[in-house]
């Protein structure tokens, strides 16, 4: 059973207040309490008799998962702007339920429209009240870290290594100041880990993801972490003279191993496992190393493409197949269930990077085609990619088409990370990473919204700055 932490403020709660209203309160709260048993969710209730305990209790660094307000205005005993402006920092979701509902719109401070899950009128429609709580239950909000392209180089002049760590470094920081403020509910990696050497850079690479993770989700939670080889993480004896490796995934999985360390359950996801050895099956066609995971808090499934080609004559391209199109069938034939989210992480882009100087024809993935097909057929809702050094969004939405697969409106958010570290040449493409929240849905209607946040990278003072919020809709 999962467990939910809720802050719910309200001066009904106060010992001196009127024993019919915090009778009232009580009933109302066994209800919602009687109704998420169904929903195998437990709420720990934190409950506040005004705005002011309210925030302290938000200082306290409890991972609140969502708020309910009595919001008190001016004219009255309390000034609400602070528990508001609490909530936003954190982005915290919140639910009004108020005698005081039509002051809201007049004097209520609240900027992120997208945190209010709703206002409510006590004692008139409270079946709607807990509605919209069980609602928000099954379809929770949640908040993504999107990494891509580190091409990370342990071979290099003492300058350029001590640049790639100060890059690193101001980057895991501004993640982790990010995490404090508002818990990311997993981190998403769209391969190029390394540059040119598998074997050392694979090993210079990690301790910066393990630091990442030991800052983030933990080490306990690696079921939170999903990445995707790139074209770089395959071995090549001679990038230059197209020469490959006789086993061209074997650095890639025992970077694969060594992160996943004694999670069978995670290794077992990969087809090209072999049970009877615990270890990864040798000469592993890249199809053999995707993967299908479900978490259930929040409700996401997510499919790990492998992309790139080991194919001499086509070196660096992407790819996606026949193969890629039948394990998508396999894992995604069932219907999804009400408030899931489907994320498809893949190396190579679906679509053109938007760049002004940099021809990139050759980049975009082969068969895309066939693979936003396939993906649009089984509703997946979000792709990750990266490999054009190029931060983009497309929001693709298609309806009223009479094939196969579209026999209602569907709409996919495909969304590349720009270079996130290392010093691979980005030209007019700037360094970057997402951060991207997910919040609930009106579970009527499905509708969920996506606030993605790109973060840039400033080399000349070592630091990432938030460019603002680009909204959508899936």
């Amino acid at each position: 059973m999962s467990k939910y932490n809720v802050l719910w403020v309200d001066d009904d709660w106060s010992d001196n207040a009127d024993k019919t209203n915090y009778n009232y309160l009580s009933k109302t709260r066994k209800h919602i309490d009687v109704n998420l048993k169904r929903t195998n969710i437990e709420f720990a209730w934190a409950l506040r008799k005004n705005p002011e305990e309210g925030v302290v209790e938000l200082r306290q660094g409890m991972d609140f998962r969502m708020a309910i307000i009595d919001l008190m205005f001016s004219s009255t005993r309390f000034n609400i702007n602070p528990i508001i402006n609490e909530l936003d920092e954190k982005r915290i979701p919140y639910i009004i339920f108020t005698h005081f509902k039509a002051n809201i719109e007049q004097e209520a401070n609240i900027k992120n429209k997208e945190l209010l899950l709703g206002a409510y009128q006590k004692g008139l429609n409270d079946d709607e009240f807990i509605h919209r709580i069980i609602s928000f239950i099954k379809a929770p909000p949640f908040r993504i870290l999107h990494l891509s392209d580190f091409h990370f180089k342990a071979n290099q002049v003492m300058s350029n290594m001590s640049e790639q760590d100060s890059l690193l470094k101001s980057m895991i920081i501004t993640i982790k100041e990010e995490h404090k403020r508002s818990p990311l509910d997993g981190i998403f990696i769209t391969g190029d880990f390394v540059s040119d050497d598998p074997g050392d850079d694979f090993i210079g690479i990690k301790r910066y993801i393990i630091d990442l993770i030991v800052n983030t989700i933990t080490i306990d939670n690696l079921n939170r972490l999903f990445i995707v080889p790139g074209n770089h993480d395959i071995h090549w004896l001679s990038y230059s003279d197209k020469q490959i490796a006789a086993n061209p995934l074997y650095p890639y999985l025992e970077f694969y191993k060594s992160i996943y360390i004694n999670r069978l359950e995670i290794l077992r996801e990969i087809s090209g496992w072999d049970i009877t050895k615990n270890d990864f099956k040798q000469y592993l066609d890249i199809t053999h190393t995707l993967w299908h995971r479900k978490l259930y808090d929040p409700l996401i499934s997510v499919i790990g493409l492998s992309t790139p080609t080991l194919n001499c004559s086509i070196q660096g391209k992407g790819e996606f197949n026949k193969d890629h199109q039948e394990y998508i069938d396999n894992k995604w034939c069932d219907n999804r269930q009400q408030g899931e989210v489907r994320i498809a992480l893949m190396h190579h882009n679906i679509f053109s990077s938007l760049s002004i100087n940099n021809a990139d024809e050759k980049d975009v993935l082969y068969n895309s085609g066939d693979a936003l097909y396939t993906l649009l057929k089984h509703r997946c809702n979000i792709v990750l990619t990266g490999h054009t050094h190029s931060p983009g969004i497309l929001s693709c939405k298609v309806s009223n088409i009479r094939l196969k697969g579209y026999d209602t409106p569907s709409q996919i958010l495909i969304i590349s990370s720009g270079t996130t570290g290392g010093l691979h040449p980005a030209g007019d493409r700037p360094r970057s990473f997402n951060i991207i929240d997910v919040f609930d849905a009106n579970i009527d209607s499905g509708i969920r919204k996506v606030c993605i946040r790109p973060y840039i990278y400033e080399s000349a003072h070592h630091e990432w700055n938030d460019t603002g919020q680009i909204n959508f809709e899936i």
